[in-house]
């Protein structure tokens, strides 16, 4: 059976889960007992979310944290799934393991409907809209909230990491993704498609078109420049650039396609579909990440290597991605917003599996043992990560032993650079063209 219609939320409906959810015997303060509820702390009147998944609380008194847990936390499940948990109120039984499954949680089959399966009645609320979750909430006592701990945020870490390849010390960062607090971002020197974005031997990197197409400026920056402009919480070095297979504009290498989330245009460096060695990654603005989105055939007619600033006609291809973007997110339960994207050159890990071997690596990056950076996500946790004295495949080798559901391969070597909570972990040792945040 398939599910397409979703009630109104009422007050009436509200106040009646509200009131099973706190006259429910729950056998003394022990954190699995308050596990997917919402906790209202008696002395401060502040609303907390008990998120299962993640073990933390976080703070939901005001709607805009409320709405973006909601959307982050929640679960990708089928119609079928979703027609098994019994709408609230419902006399029918629906599916005893998937009422079990998802109690507690916060659920989507992807059609931007949201739901919260109460773990008393373990039927769904659509909180698709919901404002305040006062009349959801049981009242605690600070002691009882104890029990369940606030988000850290960023975390930083150093380890040794034993691999069939060998052992290899690295330095990560760790975020939970669900965080209402946080968002990934990634930004870029100079957008626009045929931007010259060099190191600074430009005649050696760019050719000879170099001084015609750039003669002013390098479009690279310092790490710690970007450190300062964008403020963030934690950061690593982005995509690589002016590598030879990507010189398709220009007949100059170019950057893989990245895009400045910081303004308001939201440029991309470059199409990201335009060479079959570029896999754009993305991620939509509830922290989702998109690794599978295929080329959305937006028209490129007309198309020039003009800046996005002047090029209507690129800025039109643009909306055509976000649109594309949009789409696919709302598939996958996001919100269908974009608000980053940067492109690898492989992936190290992908569903799990190591899949460096699919992929054309180079010489060096075949046989040179130097620092190798990568991102990964696995479950709803980021991973910002540096390997020391490593080739590509050691790399892969490392995020398949931190048992990662997949893996993006990054710029190394000089320009390997990790950022967080205030502390320079890996400082690069030349400027970049690019680079990945996290912020508030």
């Amino acid at each position: 059976m398939t599910y397409s219609s979703r009630p109104l939320l009422t007050l009436g409906l509200l106040l009646t889960v509200g009131f099973s959810l706190s006259h429910v015997a729950w056998g003394g303060p022990t954190k699995a007992s308050l596990g997917g509820q919402w906790l209202r702390d008696v002395s401060t009147k502040k609303i907390w979310f008990a998120e299962q998944t993640s073990g933390f609380r976080y703070d939901v008194t005001q709607t805009k944290a409320l709405q973006a847990l909601i959307r982050r936390a929640a679960l990708l499940v089928t119609n079928e799934q979703l027609a098994a948990i019994p709408l609230s109120g419902s006399s029918e039984s629906g599916n005893t393991v998937v009422r079990n499954r998802y109690a507690g949680r916060f659920i989507t089959a992807g059609n931007a409907s949201y739901w919260y399966v109460a773990p008393a009645t373990q039927q769904r609320l659509d909180v698709t809209d919901l404002t305040s979750g006062l009349s959801l909430s049981r009242n605690v006592q600070s002691t009882e909230l104890a029990l369940w701990p606030t988000d850290p945020g960023v975390r930083s870490t150093t380890k040794r990491i034993t691999t069939p390849r060998g052992t290899f010390s690295i330095k990560y960062v760790v975020v939970n993704l669900i965080n209402p607090q946080i968002r990934v971002m990634t930004d870029n020197v100079a957008p626009g498609l045929g931007t010259c974005a060099c190191q600074c031997n430009p005649e050696s990197m760019c050719g000879a078109d170099y001084r015609a197409l750039c003669p002013k400026t390098c479009g690279v920056r310092s790490f710690p420049e970007f450190i300062r402009l964008r403020q963030p919480l934690a950061a690593i070095n982005g995509a690589y650039f002016h590598d030879a297979p990507f010189a398709t504009f220009s007949g100059i290498g170019s950057d893989l396609s990245v895009q400045n989330s910081f303004s308001p245009k939201q440029e991309l460096t470059r199409d990201p579909w335009a060479s079959t060695l570029e896999h754009p990654i993305i991620i939509d603005s509830t922290n989702r990440f998109i690794v599978d989105m295929p080329n959305p055939g937006c028209s490129r007619n007309g198309y020039t290597d003009k800046p996005l600033s002047r090029d209507l006609t690129f800025r039109t291809y643009t909306d055509c991605i976000r649109s594309a973007v949009n789409r696919r997110s709302t598939q996958l339960g996001g919100s269908g917003q974009l608000q980053a994207l940067i492109s690898t050159d492989s992936f190290l890990v992908f569903n799990r599996k190591n899949t460096v071997t699919k992929y054309p690596l180079d010489t060096k990056q075949r046989t040179v043992r130097t620092s190798r950076d990568f991102f990964g996500v696995r479950g709803q946790l980021l991973y910002f990560v540096v390997v020391s004295g490593a080739t590509v495949p050691d790399a892969a080798a490392v995020a398949t032993a931190m048992q990662l559901d997949m893996a993006a391969n990054l710029d190394g070597g000089a320009s390997s650079a990790l950022y967080a909570n205030g502390t320079y972990l890996v400082r690069p040792s030349r400027s970049i063209p690019n680079a990945l945040f996290v912020t508030r």
